[in-house]
């Protein structure tokens, strides 16, 4: 039976890593996570960015108010770098993990 694009691209799956002793779950699109997309993340701090939050369908990252971060590459410029770093590798290594 054939596959379309669009039926790769709305696979879902999530992962959770841990964070300065906390467990931090992420829920991304595998379908989404292409060549384009790793070049993107090799890229500038901008296009890393946009890059993950192009991926990213949901996190239990919280404002201080205890509402969710915002999957907006704008706010994500406001995280460490190390931190999405975390999130990227989680996602790769789910990746990598999963026969499909």
């Amino acid at each position: 039976m054939p596959v379309t694009l669009a039926q790769m691209a709305a696979r879902s799956a999530s992962t959770s890593f841990q964070w300065e002793g906390e467990t931090v779950t992420v829920a991304f699109a595998p379908g989404k996570v292409t060549d384009t997309l790793l070049v993107q993340l090799d890229a500038g701090n901008a296009q890393r960015n946009a890059a993950l939050v192009s991926v990213i369908t949901s996190w239990d990252v919280l404002n201080d108010d205890g509402s969710m971060f915002p999957l907006d590459a704008n706010r994500l410029a406001d995280l460490p770098i190390d931190f999405k770093a975390a999130v990227m590798f989680a996602v790769l290594d789910e990746m990598r993990q999963r026969p499909n």
